[in-house]
């Protein structure tokens, strides 16, 4: 996931360079991504490159506008996020192998552009930053996580979750989505009473996750190389 810049969860203006450390993560994790291309060019895996290209790309968009041209960036997390959410799913579409939850993921899959287009058309808009879709993007991650691990226990083949790349992106988009989730629900609640007006538990909380998801997502491809894929 990305780290949301909006005028709502950041205050300060900070200067272009030098980066955060969660962009570092991130940019890591699409150096592991090239780096292990030969392990995963067949595989669904291999669409990591190109999305963690993306969410670098949005990174710096994201500061760029924010720091340099002093202009609010939401519009273009309405647009990755989204994404992040499909990419997600398609992951777990192609990983799944329980019938009903293939079935469920691939509906999914055209459920998540057709309710984020509408929400940002007729709801919230598009220059405003789309709290819904993050809401329910995170719930839908959060279930998809909770269905792979019980795809794992019925599996009749042994799994060596260690050894298992899907096993720790799950994990790691557990993690990422619970702690999200738990702030953004009580967002409105602790920027009413004042208890978070320059975002530094938003702030705090984001990076921490960030670490864990990317950190994960890096072990996850690095597991590739030492894994014949079954599919």
């Amino acid at each position: 996931m990305l780290t949301m810049v909006n005028s709502a969860h950041k205050s300060a203006i900070n200067p272009m360079f030098p980066l955060t450390l969660d962009t570092y993560f991130e940019i890591a994790a699409l150096l592991v991504s090239i780096l292990c291309y030969s392990s995963i060019r067949d595989k669904p895996f291999k669409w990591f490159i190109p999305f963690l290209f993306m969410i670098v790309l949005v990174e710096l968009a994201g500061r760029y506008i924010r720091t340099q041209m002093m202009l609010t960036n939401s519009w273009l997390y309405n647009i990755s996020i989204p994404v992040e959410y499909f990419f997600y799913t398609y992951l777990f579409y192609k990983n799944y192998q329980l019938p009903v939850l293939k079935k469920m993921a691939k509906g999914l899959l055209f459920i998540i552009p057709v309710a984020s287009a509408f929400n940002t058309i007729f709801i919230q808009g598009f220059w405003n930053f789309d709290t819904n879709i993050l809401m329910a993007g995170s719930c839908i991650m959060i279930f998809l996580c909770c269905c792979y691990l019980i795809d794992l226990l019925k599996r009749e083949e042994e799994v060596i979750l260690l050894r298992e790349p899907m096993f720790w992106i799950t994990t790691g988009l557990l993690f990422f989505n619970l702690g999200e989730l738990s702030y953004n629900m009580f967002f409105q609640y602790i920027i009413t009473h004042k208890q978070d007006q320059k975002a530094v538990l938003f702030t705090a909380i984001n990076s921490k996750l960030i670490y864990v998801l990317y950190t994960f997502i890096s072990i996850a491809l690095v597991c590739t190389t030492n894994r014949v894929s079954k599919r």
